[in-house]
């Protein structure tokens, strides 16, 4: 009869921890880790000047509402590997999203590769997530201008030099002066070409599309020119 009883008030209890264990599983809270997002009003730029400021934006959300406890903006690049921190936010609606920004300039020309990271009590974030990088290529205007002199003086004077001696090489019978136009066609149209190449995602599509119908009025006014 004891060994009974004892049995009726240990299967009478085992529900009720199954019920407690339950709610206490449940009320337990799950700390989720935070993470990062591009800011829609700030985009990354594709291409930087040399000395140009930068501001960088992304926004740093945990649903937990965990504030960030660090953050950084890893470069590298040129002159090697470099991290940048922000000033932190303390409060805010950490759930909806807060901004991080960082501001500076970079000076040495070259390809960038760049990502950032956040952590908070409970977890890291990173943006791009994985291993993928933000890639910003930064050029040196007087870099770009000297290869510009460079181009031009190869395209107006060497390849219609070239051109010219060629063409004439191949038949003697053909106008000298049609041909020397003909050669500073092909020059003027080169070098328009040169300048779109290098300046077109610096000073945008219309600066190439103005050079490309000045290049192409001086080739139609030689090539329709009588001696």
């Amino acid at each position: 009869m004891a060994d009974a009883a004892t049995g009726a008030r240990q299967s009478g209890r085992s529900p009720h921890s199954i019920v407690i264990a339950v709610l206490l599983l449940f009320a337990t809270p799950v700390h989720a880790k935070p993470s990062l997002h591009p800011a829609s009003d700030y985009p990354f730029p594709a291409q930087l000047e040399a000395g140009e400021h930068y501001h960088f934006r992304v926004i740093y959300q945990d649903d937990a509402n965990d504030r960030p406890i660090s953050a950084a903006l890893v470069l590298d690049g040129p002159s090697g590997r470099s991290q940048l921190t922000p000033e932190l936010p303390r409060t805010g609606d950490f759930r909806a999203g807060v901004p991080l920004d960082w501001k500076g300039v970079i000076s040495a020309p070259g390809t960038w590769h760049l990502h950032f990271e956040a952590s908070s009590i409970v977890g890291k974030a990173r943006f791009p997530e994985g291993s993928d990088e933000i890639t910003i290529t930064v050029v040196s205007m007087v870099t770009q201008w000297i290869l510009l002199a460079i181009g031009l003086a190869v395209a107006l004077l060497a390849l219609p030099m070239f051109v010219f001696f060629i063409a004439r090489g191949m038949s003697k019978r053909v106008d000298a002066g049609a041909t020397a136009r003909f050669a500073l066609i092909v020059g003027i149209l080169a070098a328009a070409a040169w300048y779109c190449y290098l300046f077109t995602s610096i000073f945008g599509t219309v600066s190439a599309i103005v050079v490309g119908i000045v290049a192409l009025g001086g080739a139609f006014v030689l090539a329709t020119m009588r001696r």
